[in-house]
């Protein structure tokens, strides 16, 4: 198990580290180390397809702020009602 995890783990490192390209017309095949910033540029390029993912699906996922609840909305009786008011008239007094 532990050899397989080890060969696995090596060759996602050399796909990762190591560019190939190949050449139709001399027939050859180039390798190329590819250097620390190419290595970092790969990496914030992923992370951020990945967190723009995310964002994504937690806008797909949430409703917006200005939608309407989900049901029926409260029936406020009369005496709920002019208590709000008063509270609301007492408030914008305070300030």
């Amino acid at each position: 198990m532990f050899r397989l995890l080890f060969l696995a783990l090596l060759a996602a490192a050399a796909f990762v580290l190591i560019e190939a390209h190949w050449s139709r017309e001399s027939l050859t095949l180039t390798l190329r180390v590819r250097t620390a910033k190419e290595l970092v540029a790969t990496a914030q390029g992923t992370a951020r397809r990945l967190g723009e993912r995310a964002v994504d699906r937690v806008i797909a996922s949430t409703p917006a702020v200005g939608a309407a609840p989900a049901g029926e909305p409260e029936k406020l009786g009369e005496a709920d009602r002019a208590r709000l008011n008063k509270l609301v008239e007492e408030k914008s007094r305070e300030k």
